[in-house]
């Protein structure tokens, strides 16, 4: 990427549950400019609320990248498991996976 102004636009459709239920998840679609380019974006997330003790999320991240300089995708999934140790101090652990592709 060269230094420069660049100037973004995109479009975006979102669904979510109610964070508040037992199972909840959301869903959402990006497209637009990305630098000199344009990037297409899907990604959701699950979360399963076993008691106000134990949360548990899982997300999935996906982009479809292309420049002048060449296409590529990028993933990430993530994990996340929360809970309260203390009343005023909660825990938290988490795992991130990232793979990209040039096409």
């Amino acid at each position: 990427m060269e230094a420069g102004v660049y100037q973004f636009s995109e479009q975006s459709a979102n669904f979510q549950t109610a964070g508040q239920r037992r199972l909840s998840g959301s869903l959402a679609y990006r497209s637009g400019d990305f630098f000199n380019g344009e990037r297409l974006n899907l990604n959701g997330r699950v979360t399963w609320n076993q008691s106000r003790y134990f949360k548990l999320s899982a997300s999935y991240d996906w982009n479809d990248i292309q420049l002048p300089q060449g296409s590529f995708t990028t993933r990430l999934s993530s994990s996340i498991l929360r809970w309260p140790f203390h009343q005023r101090c909660t825990g938290s652990l988490w795992r991130n996976t990232t793979t990209s592709a040039k096409r």
